[in-house]
Order: C-alpha cells, then sequence, then structure tokens
C-alpha cells in the first residue's frame, strides 16, 4: 500500500477514535475514554511518522 493510502485510513481511524472518545466521554465513561485517548496517541504518532516519511520521499525524488 502505498504511503498516501496508508496516510489516508490512519486519519480515518483517527477520526473514528475521536468520535467514539466523544461518546464515552458524553456517556461518563471515563475509563473508555482514557483508553480511546492512548489509541488517539498511537494513530498521531504512526501518522506523523507516515507523513516524515512521506515527505521525506517526495524530496528525494525531486533531488534524483
Amino acid at each position: 500500500m502505498q504511503l498516501k493510502n496508508k496516510i489516508q485510513v490512519i486519519a480515518e481511524n483517527l477520526r473514528k477514535v475521536t468520535r467514539q472518545k466523544f461518546v464515552a466521554i458524553r456517556k461518563g465513561d471515563h475509563k473508555q475514554a482514557h483508553n480511546l485517548h492512548g489509541v488517539q496517541l498511537e494513530l498521531d504518532l504512526q501518522l506523523h511518522l507516515l507523513e516524515s516519511k512521506l515527505r521525506q520521499a517526495n524530496s528525494s525524488s525531486l533531488v534524483a
């Protein structure tokens, strides 16, 4: 799978987890909200790493 596709998939998963977290907060389920926050952090990290790889790939293709 190409980097752009992976980024899109992770970004969509991050949006879904964020919506789930807000629902958990509204319901007062703080444990679930806390767990989802951890998932958000992991997805966000993956997203940043892939975006960094994409920038590196784009800049190296411009140099070559």
